[in-house]
């Protein structure tokens, strides 16, 4: 399996990414993958990226000791429970730290990899972009994300059903996360079509047989620093590569 990642802090900000990555592995054959980013109306919102991405971390390494779930072929339900330990443990540095909701906004896209049998399941909360084998799948939700803090309060269970922003992957040969950032790609010259962004998502997401571990933040640099084109938004990609 290969995997490669970028992360770039847009033009429309300049203190801080608010966008933050993880990929961790979580079991003998099982890797967990996310991409989040901060709300920018939000309070410090790169804290809030960067402290779920950790969580996660820190859950896909207690099920990786454990593998606990190496055997089990239900990805479903192991994406899961690592989804509800990571909100218990935000819950309770939220506690601890006495953060306001406005300090917790972050968006999410979610990713548990079978690498034995190249099968993945993903759940999006908020906006993001999913790419599996060059079939794009866009989640927008019009620019008012329905983030994962506003819901610490709610019962897991009952917030769980109503995720319905998932995809359930069989046989992948590559897998793509990116935050909504590469959405916001424009020309340093002329007029940006709303079809832009599609090009870059491609480029960007699939279609590459590279292995340097280095060739997504190079492809990055080929478009905005030596390129055509400017970032205005954070931007956080994953890519991975079954084969």
């Amino acid at each position: 399996m290969q995997i490669h990642s970028t992360l770039r802090m847009g033009a429309f900000h300049s203190n801080h990414c608010e966008d933050f990555l993880i990929y961790e592995p979580a079991g003998t054959h099982h890797w967990l993958f996310a991409v989040m980013d901060g709300c920018t109306m939000g309070c410090e919102s790169h804290f809030a990226a960067a402290l779920c991405g950790k969580l996660l971390r820190k859950v896909a390494k207690k099920h990786f000791y454990l593998s606990d779930f190496d055997e089990a072929e239900n990805n479903t339900a192991f994406l899961k429970v690592v989804l509800n330990e990571m909100v218990l443990e935000l819950k309770q540095v939220k506690n601890s730290l006495d953060l306001d909701v406005n300090e917790l906004l972050t968006t999410l896209v979610l990713a548990l990899v079978d690498t034995k049998e190249k099968n993945a399941e993903v759940v999006t909360i908020g906006d993001g972009l999913v790419s599996v084998d060059g079939k794009i799948t866009v989640f927008d939700q019009n620019d008012k994300p329905d983030y994962l803090g506003y819901h610490l309060a709610d019962d897991f269970e009952s917030w769980y059903k109503t995720l319905d922003q998932r995809i359930s992957i069989k046989g992948f040969k590559e897998l793509g996360l990116a935050t909504d950032g590469i959405f916001t790609f424009r020309k340093k010259q002329g007029n940006t079509t709303q079809d832009d962004w599609k090009l870059h998502a491609d480029f960007l997401s699939h279609s590459s047989t590279e292995q340097h571990p280095n060739w997504l933040t190079n492809q990055l640099n080929e478009l905005t620093d030596n390129g055509k084109w400017i970032l205005n938004d954070d931007l956080a990609i994953i890519r991975i590569i079954s084969a």
